[in-house]
C-alpha cells in the first residue's frame, strides 16, 4: 500500500522557480540522500506512476492535489503542487521520513 499525504499548504498562484526548486533538491540529495536516484520530479500529477494515482484515489485523494509521494524507495515530487523552497524541503523530508 502506498500512503499518500496531502501536506496542506495554502495554494498560491505562483510556483517556486525552477532555479530555487533545483537548488533545494540538489542540496538535499547531496547532503542527506546520498544519490540522485532518491528523488524524481514530475511536472504534473498525470506524470506520476499509475500506482500512486490509484493509491491516492483509493484513499479518497484527488491525485491532482498530491505534492509528493514515496514509491519504490523513490520520492516523487509533483512540481505543479509545490509553491516554495520551504514546501519543497517539507515534501522531500516527509517522503524520506527525515
Amino acid at each position: 500500500m502506498i500512503l499518500v499525504l496531502n501536506l496542506s499548504i495554502k495554494k498560491s498562484s505562483t510556483l517556486v522557480t525552477k532555479k530555487e526548486f533545483s537548488a533545494v533538491i540538489n542540496r538535499i540529495i547531496v547532503s542527506f540522500l546520498k544519490g540522485s536516484n532518491a528523488v524524481e520530479v514530475v511536472a504534473t500529477a498525470r506524470a506520476l506512476p499509475a500506482d500512486i494515482a490509484k493509491s491516492a484515489n483509493d484513499q479518497g485523494f484527488d491525485v491532482a492535489t498530491v505534492a509528493g509521494d514515496l514509491h519504490k524507495d523513490k520520492a516523487y515530487l509533483n512540481r505543479e503542487n509545490i509553491h516554495s523552497s520551504k514546501h519543497t524541503e517539507q515534501v522531500i523530508y516527509h517522503e524520506h521520513d527525515y
